[in-house]
């Protein structure tokens, strides 16, 4: 059901097939979450790239993972691939 043109997820329909057209989800994680889930994903076997808060992981040449700072202190903009992690 639509509520003035949003679904049950606060998107709209473009919103949604664009993010099904890309298979990219994009977050805001703190700097705390984002060494964590790298740590996480190191000792899955993933190779980690990356300094001073720009990361990317990958799976052989795949980027399924992606971290860059959004600002000095704040939060880093994460994008990450859905297709590989559905």
């Amino acid at each position: 059901m639509l509520y003035n043109g949003l679904n049950k997820q606060g998107r709209t329909e473009r919103d949604t097939q664009q993010q099904q057209r890309h298979g990219t989800m994009t977050r805001l994680m703190s700097k705390k979450d984002v060494q964590a889930t790298l740590k996480q994903l190191r000792e899955a076997g993933f190779t980690v790239e990356g300094a001073k808060g720009s990361y990317k992981v990958l799976d052989g040449d795949m980027v399924v993972l992606q971290s860059m700072p959004h600002s000095g202190s704040g939060p880093s903009l994460v994008t990450i691939n859905d297709e590989y992690f559905a």
